[in-house]
């Protein structure tokens, strides 16, 4: 999969139907993101092509273990598997390697690499979670990881602590064209977490292999949220899990719309 030429992407910034973020909404949680770079990689140089280099390799081991994935057969609890070798055997595995090259792309403070990279791997993950049950509690954090990358690429600074980013000093922003891009695929994301979302009792199953996958640091939240889907909380679960994937991508559609006011006034 190569991940520095992408299709032009469709579509508008607002999905229809869908419930409209609040722009004022502020996260009081510590950032998700580790500490970039305090300078962006030289154009041209030695580090920036090994980086390149890097990440495009991981971003293909990815599409490889995605191609070798696994899909349930016709026996209880059966998996095949796609093609020879290891594959993806949930969602939940996708994410967690995905959230992997986010934090490395966005350690390399360089809005050059940072933007195309994260184009890529925003709208890979659409094909990527759709063979696979919901795994709501990876992909939501994915989401909120590269929705915080986003919005603070747009804005030039963190948009969890006000840290003007590295590698605007010279006036660049995020071009028209990657936003209309981006729009696209933050159009069709929020519509497919809806789709996703409304599987129902295959969120349970796919839950199930990802609390592994997650950490211990997620395995408290992973059990609570799996237990409320089929327990007593079952109605209370599903509105929170309603209400995070209106929340998908919020900041950065704020941004979008922001723009396009700007720019049509």
């Amino acid at each position: 999969m190569a991940s520095r030429r992408f299709p032009n992407e469709p579509g508008g910034f607002i999905a229809t139907g869908l419930p409209s973020p609040s722009p004022s909404t502020v996260s009081n949680v510590p950032s998700l993101l580790p500490q970039p770079r305090t300078t962006a990689l030289r154009a041209g140089g030695s580090k920036e092509t090994a980086f390149i280099n890097m990440v495009d390799g991981k971003l293909r081991d990815i599409s490889a273990k995605f191609e070798r994935r696994y899909q349930n057969d016709d026996r209880p609890g059966g998996l095949t598997p796609v093609s020879p070798g290891t594959g993806y055997h949930n969602a939940g595995e996708i994410a967690k390697d995905l959230e992997q090259v986010v934090d490395i792309v966005w350690v390399s403070g360089t809005p050059s690499l940072q933007i195309p990279f994260f184009l890529n791997i925003a709208n890979a993950l659409l094909d990527y979670v759709e063979p696979f049950p919901f795994a709501p509690v990876a992909t939501l954090k994915l989401l909120e990881k590269l929705d915080i990358c986003f919005s603070s690429l747009i804005n030039r600074e963190d948009v969890q602590t006000g840290t003007p980013l590295p590698g605007f000093e010279n006036g660049r922003r995020v071009a028209m064209t990657e936003k209309v891009r981006l729009g696209g695929i933050v159009e069709r994301t929020r519509v497919a977490m809806v789709r996703l979302a409304g599987q129902g009792d295959d969120m349970a199953e796919s839950d199930g292999h990802t609390t592994d996958d997650l950490g211990t640091e997620d395995t408290e939240t992973e059990d609570t949220e799996t237990g409320g889907w089929n327990g007593e909380d079952h109605a209370n679960m599903d509105l929170d899990l309603d209400l995070d994937v209106a929340r998908v991508y919020q900041r950065t559609l704020a941004d979008l719309n922001d723009t396009m006011d700007r720019t049509f006034t």
